[in-house]
């Protein structure tokens, strides 16, 4: 898969839409060189769906890898039900505040149907800008549907000033 659209050079970047195949963790590390692969000066690939691939904690992390280099162009990722949890939160978070320079056109990320949990949420909301807090500033959407997300990480999301969008359907919201 790499190996063919990175052999010639492009004038355009591509959708990625490679959902329901199983890459597992190993195959993000080959899939993560199209992220921050360069293209006319951008990422070579502007969206990519990777819905349940079975990449887990450690194929996420890969992908998420790639923000040490210029992703720029790079704008959508969906990695909706594929097994990632709370840990993989800590290196997104990291990644997102160490490397904004290198993700500035990172606009949208899909977590649905992970296990993220309470404290995965409460991590990330970390990374993002919150007022007078610095953090990464160029996330705009986010959808935490159906990730096990409680009361105190949903507050903490909604501080986040850069968040334009956030989806937190079918979570443990209930009322206190």
């Amino acid at each position: 898969l790499t190996k063919g659209a990175t052999a010639l050079p492009r004038l355009t970047q591509i959708e990625l839409q490679a959902s329901s195949n199983p890459f597992g963790p190993e195959g993000c590390s080959y899939i993560k060189s199209l992220i921050s692969q360069q293209s006319v000066n951008k990422s070579l690939v502007k969206k990519m769906s990777l819905k349940k691939c079975s990449i887990g904690d450690k194929g996420f992390v890969s992908l998420v890898e790639s923000f040490q280099y210029s992703c720029d162009g790079f704008g959508v990722l969906d990695v909706s039900d594929n097994g990632i949890g709370t840990e993989a939160m800590l290196t997104l978070s990291v990644a997102l505040r160490e490397n904004e320079t290198n993700i500035k056109s990172f606009k949208s990320l899909n977590l649905a149907k992970n296990a993220i949990g309470d404290d995965g949420v409460m991590t990330l909301a970390g990374s993002l800008k919150q007022n007078d807090k610095r953090g990464n500033s160029t996330l705009e959407i986010l959808d935490l549907s159906s990730t096990k997300c409680g009361i105190n990480g949903a507050v903490e999301m909604l501080k986040c000033t850069s968040l334009k969008s956030v989806r937190l359907f079918n979570n443990n919201l209930g009322s206190e």
